[in-house]
């Protein structure tokens, strides 16, 4: 499962294509990217998705088995990462996901809502400099720099 190659699940098999997606369909997960591409009437057509496009890594039962997906708010773009009857490791794989993409973490209940299951940096933004006590100190730069020799009056 490294970064920049193709999904595999825990069988060693590919992913399994999104509700309502082509037959024939190849995945590529990168840092950056999300790579699907489709073969629509013989023609491979290819579409490059940034990862910070996505809602987030989310994990769902769908009748007896778990889903690891990523959420998109287009439906068509949803990528399916595992489905498996086996939870022994899929809350690692969920994490490692997330963590990788720098996605938050998200379960889908059973009416089909997606919960966020941990505090999201972005929720809990960092104190800015203006109200901080920390304004009015010298750079590091500044601190390390060495006096010059004042000019000889």
């Amino acid at each position: 499962m490294g970064l920049g190659h193709s999904a595999r699940t825990a069988g060693g098999q590919p992913p399994a294509a999104p509700r309502g997606a082509a037959a024939r369909q190849r995945i590529e997960i990168g840092s950056e990217w999300v790579t699907i591409r489709r073969d629509i009437c013989g023609i491979e057509a290819r579409v490059n998705v940034p990862t910070h496009s996505y809602r987030g890594v989310t994990l769902r039962k769908a009748g007896g088995l778990y889903e690891l997906a990523l959420s998109h708010m287009d439906a068509s773009l949803e990528v399916v990462i595992t489905r498996t009857g086996d939870d022994s490791d899929l809350i690692a794989l969920w994490r490692d996901y997330a963590r990788m993409l720098d996605l938050p973490l998200l379960a889908e209940d059973g009416r089909g809502r997606l919960l966020p299951m941990e505090a999201w940096p972005s929720e809990h933004p960092f104190a800015r400099r203006r109200g901080s006590p920390l304004k009015n100190r010298r750079t590091r730069f500044q601190a390390n720099r060495a006096m010059g020799a004042s000019p000889a009056g």
